[in-house]
């Protein structure tokens, strides 16, 4: 059984317009039609129309654009949720690491502002549970790994990071986004329009902060990426909303 997945190279532009989406569209519906006329098993996923060939990730090279799941992003509720697009941060031919492309929510990263880490906050509760069951189908989640989640630390402030996870989602640490982005400007992310919206600070400049796993430079900040990409070791107060969330997933794409 397999689960579709549409690959293209990333050309990182922003969230797209809605001519984008109808060519976006065609594009799949291209994909539709080759999948059924070629001799590969497929499965259809709980989103009418859209099929994907499953093995396609096995090709995947980092910085490559999939799609994989669903979620509200153009806040517009009744069209329905939109393709979730993933950035390829690894890839070795038996499972793919993603990160999503647009921020897909705006969250604290615990409700409440205390010392807290990544073992135990909302966030991480959010994302294992609710974000899984809003975003993929049954037979999506069957390709969700988990994964050992290492407590890396502050390397600025080494600040306590709790203990290490094994987590289905999660966010990267600051350890990881120094070795998948090799710049700034590669940091730098859009909020989805839904996201936007949600969001109680509106800097105007179309991008925005967003969480990392790791500590700030006290047990009560989460690092995080900035407007300009660079990454802020001091952090941000644990309970602020306007900061988004950029998930990372792993999936299993042979046996």
């Amino acid at each position: 059984m397999y689960v579709i997945l549409t690959i293209w190279k990333n050309d990182r532009k922003g969230f797209p317009s809605r001519e984008q989406k109808v060519i976006g569209k065609m594009k799949r519906i291209l994909v539709l039609f080759l999948v059924f006329i070629l001799p590969m098993a497929v499965v259809h996923s709980a989103y009418a129309g859209e099929c994907v060939a499953a093995d396609s990730l096995r090709d995947a090279a980092a910085g490559d654009i999939v799609i994989f799941g669903r979620y509200e992003q153009d806040n517009d509720t009744e069209n329905g949720a939109e393709p979730i697009e993933w950035i390829v941060l690894e890839a070795d031919g038996e499972s793919v690491i993603l990160i999503s492309r647009y921020g897909l929510e705006a969250l604290p990263f615990n409700t409440v502002w205390i010392h807290i880490t990544w073992e135990t906050c909302s966030l991480r509760e959010w994302l294992n549970g609710e974000f899984i069951s809003s975003a993929f189908t049954l037979e999506e989640e069957e390709f969700l790994e988990e994964r050992k989640v290492v407590a890396d630390i502050n390397p600025v402030y080494y600040t306590y990071p709790g203990r290490n996870t094994q987590d289905r989602v999660f966010l990267p640490s600051i350890r990881e986004i120094d070795l998948y982005f090799a710049s700034d400007e590669e940091r730098i992310c859009e909020p989805t329009p839904y996201a936007e919206a949600k969001r109680s600070l509106h800097t105007g400049s179309g991008n925005s902060w967003w969480w990392l796993r790791s500590p700030g430079y006290v047990e009560n900040c989460a690092a995080c990426v900035d407007m300009s990409g660079s990454i802020n070791y001091v952090g941000r107060g644990v309970n602020l909303a306007y900061v988004i969330v950029r998930p990372v997933i792993a999936l299993r794409v042979s046996g």
